[in-house]
């Protein structure tokens, strides 16, 4: 009768151990591929959220920054010659026209004396075939300056100017999409003019 219940009770014993070290090694299986997977899915995004925050604050840094200088020309004090003015601006969308709009605002260097009317509005400016058209609208009839020293002033100042921009070799003036017609003016204004050196003050 002892015999028989030692080995009853060993067998429970058996069963017993093998219920519990199946079930230690299913939970300890278990809570390894839950560790690897969360860790694998985990997406790593602090490096590129940096990466993309610092890319974005370089562009918009440059952009700010980014200028163009201008070689403009005036006249001197006593309008025998042309003299160079340099003028670093943000860089805008149509630098040609910019170019002649400097021109309008006056020189900023001592010395140096206005060779176009403030009151002038550039309406229109196109290049094409190494020619610039400079339109400056019906009101140029009456705004140019008058006499021939205040003509070629004002006609070689712009010309001087957008010769400076390698593409351009001449450029042709328009008022309102026509001709020039500049009262008491001499001035061929059909002509497309060039680049004048010998007016430029060395």
């Amino acid at each position: 009768m002892k015999r028989k219940t030692v080995i009853i009770t060993a067998v429970i014993f058996v069963l017993l151990a093998g219920t519990a070290a199946a079930a230690y090694y299913a939970t300890v299986s278990t809570t390894k591929k839950a560790g690897t997977t969360g860790t694998a899915n985990k997406p790593d995004t602090a490096g590129e959220e940096s990466a993309d925050t610092a890319g974005d604050g370089d562009d918009s840094t440059s952009a700010a920054d980014e200028t163009v200088t201008l070689i403009l020309y005036f006249s001197d004090e006593q309008a025998q010659y042309l003299v160079a003015e340099q003028r670093e601006i943000a860089k805008p969308s149509d630098v040609y026209k910019t170019a002649v709009e400097e021109l309008i605002k006056g020189p900023k260097d001592p010395g140096h004396a206005a060779t176009l009317p403030n009151s002038m509005v550039v309406v229109g400016l196109s290049v094409a075939e190494g020619t610039a058209t400079v339109d400056f609208g019906k009101a140029m009839n009456t705004l140019v300056p008058r006499g021939t020293t205040g003509e070629t002033m004002f006609i070689y100042s712009v010309v001087n100017t957008l010769t400076g921009f390698p593409e351009i070799q001449k450029v042709r003036f328009m008022a309102g999409g026509s001709v020039p017609g500049v009262t008491g003016s001499r001035v061929d204004w059909t002509a497309a003019f060039s680049r004048d050196e010998a007016l430029i003050r060395k």
